[in-house]
């Protein structure tokens, strides 16, 4: 079993605590998605923004996900988690057959410190009572290795990009660059978002779970539709974006 490696520094480490946030920060959403993308800040930056992606897919009805990170400490390679996940509203069990059908190498050494998909599960456990899910973490987030998870992945499994998006850079500047990075998102263009990514050496850390989240999107839906977009407020750095996004 995953032991949490975050709760307590980017959310709360008590089940009380988790369960007032997200009350505290509810919303009204009538987009109904199976496939999102979702920021993975500290929820007290990010997380009342996530849950607008949230509200979609519970919408759905979906009960089976994969959750798709970026890490943040390596850069080769895709992995899959096989072990159930701790969390403090309980334990999330991770679907044995899903990760068969991705197929993936399973190794925990990866998953161990990384917040990317953690961050999320919490969330699902207080939307969604009963689900399933696998955790793939992606280190190569090139064109060719998005496509191979992309196909990979069964039509009857909802999918959660996590990405933030530009990072440390003033707020007009970031706002500028994601919403252009956003607009190939909502209209299906995968390969010209990965490629914009690269070529101008964007900071959206999960580029590669968005182009994935594309390609599936791709078989059944229309467009790409913005939820909520925040930043983490001006800093000496600059700021950090959020974004949630559904495919509809």
């Amino acid at each position: 079993m995953r032991i949490p490696a975050v709760a307590g520094s980017f959310y709360p480490s008590t089940k009380g605590k988790c369960v007032e946030f997200i009350e505290s920060n509810s919303c009204t959403e009538n987009t109904n998605s199976k496939v999102v993308v979702n920021p993975h800040a500290g929820w007290g930056f990010s997380g009342k923004t996530a849950i607008h992606s949230f509200m979609s897919l519970k919408n759905s009805g979906s009960n089976r996900f994969l959750i798709i990170g970026p890490s943040h400490y390596f850069s080769d390679g895709v992995f899959l988690s096989g072990q159930d996940w701790k969390t403090p509203l309980g334990i999330a069990k991770h679907d044995k057959n899903l990760v068969n059908q991705l197929g993936f190498e399973v190794n925990e050494n990866f998953h161990e410190p990384e917040h990317s998909i953690e961050v999320q599960i919490p969330f699902l456990q207080y939307f969604f009572k009963k689900f399933t899910f696998a955790a793939l973490l992606l280190g190569d987030q090139s064109w060719s290795s998005c496509l191979q998870v992309a196909k990979s992945i069964p039509d009857d499994v909802a999918v959660i990009a996590s990405s933030d998006f530009t990072h440390y850079e003033p707020e007009k500047t970031a706002r500028s660059k994601d919403f252009e990075a956003i607009e190939l998102v909502e209209k299906l263009k995968s390969r010209e978002f990965s490629e914009l990514v690269e070529k101008n050496n964007l900071s959206i850390c999960g580029y590669g779970p968005i182009t994935i989240a594309i390609e599936v999107a791709k078989r059944n839906c229309r467009k790409g539709v913005l939820l909520d977009f925040s930043n983490s407020g001006e800093t000496g750095r600059g700021v950090v974006d959020y974004v949630s996004l559904a495919f509809v």
